[in-house]
This record gives structure tokens, sequence and C-alpha cells, in this order.
């Protein structure tokens, strides 16, 4: 990985560079945060969501089976949106995308823990989709702000 390549990916403004660090560090720490009933990590999350995701949509035993796989893969993707330049409505849908594997356990998996403990217990969860739509208001906001700065 070059340092060119880092470097676009960190804004330009103090105020712009502090949130996309801010956001870095949430997701690097969710990779290594554990769950609250020591089902697992964040990065074994990260593997656990493509796998499933890949089972449900392509092996779907219900309707609401299919769209827990998609919106599993959807987050998934997500990870990767923060690793390329993007313009201002993929940056906000890969925000959004970031909370409909949540949304889509809490609602949609039957599991023998109830929604309120399954919210409880995805710890790593949190600093993940926090961190990942830091980054992305970090670049929509220095893309904005530069672009107000061309037109002066």
């Amino acid at each position: 990985m070059s340092l060119n390549w880092l470097a676009a990916q960190i804004p330009t403004s103090v105020l712009h560079r502090r949130l996309a660090l801010f956001g870095w560090v949430l997701y690097a720490v969710s990779w290594v945060t554990p769950s609250l009933h020591g089902g697992g990590i964040g990065a074994q999350a990260f593997v656990a969501a493509v796998r499933y995701g890949v089972t449900f949509s392509l092996h779907p035993d219900s309707l609401s089976g299919f769209v827990l796989g998609l919106c599993l893969l959807c987050g998934w993707l997500a990870n990767f949106s923060i690793l390329i330049p993007l313009p201002v409505w993929a940056r906000l849908l890969s925000s959004a995308a970031a909370g409909l594997p949540f949304a889509a356990v809490l609602l949609l998996l039957h599991a023998p823990l109830s929604v309120r403990d399954r919210a409880v217990s995805l710890l790593y969860f949190y600093p993940w989709a926090l961190g990942i739509a830091l980054i992305h208001i970090a670049h929509i906001a220095a893309t904005r702000s530069g672009r107000a700065a061309r037109l002066v």
C-alpha cells in the first residue's frame, strides 16, 4: 500500500482529517471488539457476514432469509466503500448500508435471544458502523468545502 493511496483517503482540512481519523480508529477497534456473550470478535463477524450472506441469498428458506442474506452482503460490501473514492451519493448509500445487517439480524433472524439481547450483544457493530459513517461524512464535508472554496 503506497503512501499516496493512504493520503488520498484522509481529507485535507484539519477538522475533516480529525473526523476521518476518528472514524478509522473506531473502524479498527471494531475488528477486535468482542461480542457481549463471547460469540466472537468483529473480524469473525466480517467473515461470517459474507458466508451467511451468500448462503441465505443463494439458498433461502424464506423471503426473510433472502432479505437477511442481501442485507448481510450489503453491510459486508460497506467495508470496502471506505477504501475507494466515491461520489457523494455512493458515500451516503454506503453509510446506510452499514446499518442493514444490524437491522436484519434484529428483525429477521430467528434466534434464542430476544431482540434487546441481540442488540446489546453485538458490541462490535457500533464502532464499525459509526466508523464507516464518520469516514464518509468527513469525505463528503471535505468535498463540499472544496467545491465551495473553488466557487469563491
